[in-house]
């Protein structure tokens, strides 16, 4: 992935975040426009070529014990569900995927159960220069139109959820940038106790509604759109710490508003300082860049 000058101080973790639900949702695509009617038989007489792409594509992806539930149709294939494994998790799929009827609705249901975070990005040749430590479960139902070129993307409609189990983010150059920037060594690792992603598809555009990642000390929360059809992302989020973080900072700026914070939250603060770093993540969700600019700090 690429970072441009002062780019290189966003945070890893809204970067998995993000990159998570852009792959989760390019494998819907996947399965969508697996097609290539040329290469039937491949896997023996009557089987519709397109066998063999999607079992291609899915060796490629790193899923183990693939198994589809799926019928010959007119010499094509009709996917009815599918059953993996993705590291230690399961990834699965119901609904109606049918090369036979290619200009009819086709409809999928993908859930992905315990699976690792740097399991799925693995799968989606995605970089990260980070060992991050979670585990994520949901579901994505969506329904398109077609199953060739770019119109199953153009005509994408549905829902995106995703949970993220207890976890960290370490070993990573721009979390050791952005503790530099802001003046917080803390900020070289960061936990989190969970986390939730939400988004909305209507015609092929993501409204990424809510990212959010949150531990005792730090958080970080997000919103943007992601664009199926050309796979463009922008999505911009907020980092917050705990006023007792960053009242440590190096940063005038953050210790005096975490001094306002610390006040009005008691002794229990509860409350989190937002950095004055706004983070937009933008270009393509498979390799995504990242800029951010000065903003106010202010409570959570």
């Amino acid at each position: 992935m690429r970072f441009f000058n002062e780019s290189r101080s966003c945070t890893s973790l809204s970067r998995v975040a993000a990159v998570f639900a852009g792959v989760a949702l390019l494998l819907t695509v996947t399965v969508a426009q697996a097609q290539k009617p040329e290469q039937r038989g491949i896997f023996g007489a009557g089987q519709p070529g397109e066998v063999s792409v999607v079992r291609l594509e899915a060796k490629k992806m790193g899923l183990k014990d693939f198994q589809m539930q799926s019928r010959s149709v007119d010499g094509r294939l009709a996917i009815d569900s599918f059953t993996s494994r993705l590291g230690s998790g399961i990834l699965s799929g119901t609904g109606k995927v049918d090369w036979s009827r290619p200009n009819d609705v086709q409809a999928m249901r993908i859930q992905f159960q315990n699976v690792e975070t740097m399991a799925l990005l693995k799968a989606f040749d995605v970089k990260l220069d980070a060992t991050v430590q979670s585990m994520a479960s949901g579901v994505i139902n969506v329904r398109w139109q077609g199953v060739r070129g770019s119109l199953p993307r153009q005509t994408m409609n549905g829902t995106v959820q995703i949970n993220f189990g207890p976890g960290y983010v370490t070993n990573a150059d721009v979390l050791t940038q952005l503790a530099s920037v802001t003046g917080i060594r803390e900020l070289q690792q960061f936990e989190f106790n969970s986390g939730h992603l939400s988004g909305t598809i209507t015609n092929g555009m993501m409204a990424v509604n809510e990212v959010e990642l949150e531990g005792p000390t730090k958080a970080t929360k997000g919103k943007g759109l992601l664009d199926l059809r050309t796979e463009q992302v922008q999505i911009r989020f907020d980092g917050y710490v705990s006023p007792a973080i960053a009242t440590r900072s190096t940063q005038p700026q953050i210790r005096t508003a975490a001094k306002v914070i610390g006040k009005l939250a008691g002794k229990e603060f509860s409350k989190l300082v937002r950095l004055p770093i706004p983070i937009v993540m933008y270009g393509r969700v498979r390799d995504p860049q990242f800029s951010f600019s000065s903003a106010g700090s202010s409570e959570e």
